[in-house]
């Protein structure tokens, strides 16, 4: 970001751009100006907090020294250089990151980032702890995404779940039997009803209903209708031609196409089923290793790819509609934000 940002607790920026000689890859370093308060000593796990917080709210990549060595220091040209050297980008070529920002966008990224700060400082501690490690599963999501989508997958619902078990208390979710009643009646007289009755209670009582609480915290803290607020993939790009005065050409690449799926097409049964089915393909993932059913984990549609898979039970194809990593990551971003709100 060409641009200093002013959080108050602390400053970023201007971002400087080391280029790597004979390769496509650069650095991009944001010098942070920490708060007073902050001691040299282990003054860069403030900054990690910050990479955290810049990488959750811009959803980008981003990352922190691992140590004190610099901080407090005047970086040199050769600094710049050791520390772009830890977070290389692909800046040209096949999978390059979009690293042109415009101006509507710095401004976009500054005054989010501002806000969400402020959120963070103001909320009780109990509460802030929760919320920072829920963005800092994202920002590992985000910094994970091009080594091993599975794992960032991995860490953006489970960033997600996080919060959904502070939110949604299990006896909201919780499910009754329609015959409960009619078995603990049945059980006053009969023993063995009763046993049954008391084995099935204490096994329902183990049940954390996990997957229902996940669908619901979204639903509640995200619902499907503030979906239109997430950016077209091809937003910035627009902007950016906008502001070169090459707007007429391109305006198309953020018009919907007539193959692509929006939230607006499904009923709230569909929307729920595919929620339920990302907090599955996750816990796929976390027991057995199996990586989500993605083709292609860049994605240029703005919320859902379609996939046909192979059904080895009934040895038919299915379609299967799933939300790609940008939806999942302002879902993510959103519902987070709207719980920390909450809690003030």
């Amino acid at each position: 970001m060409p641009t200093l940002i002013d959080c108050g607790e602390f400053r970023l920026g201007p971002t400087k751009q080391v280029i790597f000689p004979g390769t496509s890859y650069s650095g991009f370093v944001a010098p942070v100006s920490l708060p007073s308060r902050i001691e040299r000593h282990n003054g860069h796990l403030f900054a990690v907090a910050v990479s955290a917080l810049v990488s959750f709210t811009l959803m980008r990549p981003a990352k922190s020294t691992r140590d004190d060595y610099l901080v407090g220091s005047e970086l040199r040209e050769n600094d710049f250089t050791t520390l772009g050297l830890q977070f290389p980008v692909l800046t040209a070529g096949p999978g390059a990151h979009e690293c042109r920002l415009s101006v509507q966008t710095l401004e976009n990224y500054s005054h989010s980032l501002s806000n969400v700060t402020s959120l963070l400082y103001n909320l009780p501690y109990e509460d802030y702890l929760r919320v920072i490690r829920a963005v800092r599963l994202a920002q590992l999501a985000h910094n994970n995404k091009r080594d091993d989508f599975s794992l960032a997958y991995y860490l953006l619902v489970s960033a997600i779940e996080t919060a959904a078990q502070k939110a949604v208390r299990r006896k909201v979710v919780a499910e009754k039997h329609p015959q409960e009643d009619a078995w603990r009646s049945a059980s006053k007289n009969n023993p063995t009803i009763k046993a049954l009755l008391t084995a099935y209670l204490q096994e329902r009582g183990k049940s954390q209903y996990l997957r229902k609480r996940f669908v619901k915290f979204i639903l509640d803290y995200c619902p499907p209708s503030q979906w239109a607020d997430l950016e077209h993939p091809m937003a910035n790009l627009v902007s950016y031609l906008q502001e070169l005065g090459r707007s007429d050409q391109h305006e198309h690449l953020t018009t919907k196409r007539w193959d692509e799926i929006y939230p607006s097409d499904l009923p709230e049964n569909l929307i729920r089923e595919v929620l339920s089915d990302l907090y599955k393909t996750r816990s796929n993932f976390t027991h057995e290793g199996a990586a989500p059913p993605h083709r292609n984990p860049i994605s240029y549609n703005r919320y859902f790819e379609i996939e046909i898979e192979y059904d080895q039970d009934t040895g038919e194809l299915r379609e299967l509609l799933l939300p790609n990593f940008r939806l999942i990551s302002f879902i993510a971003q959103r519902s987070i934000l709207s719980f920390a709100q909450s809690r003030l």
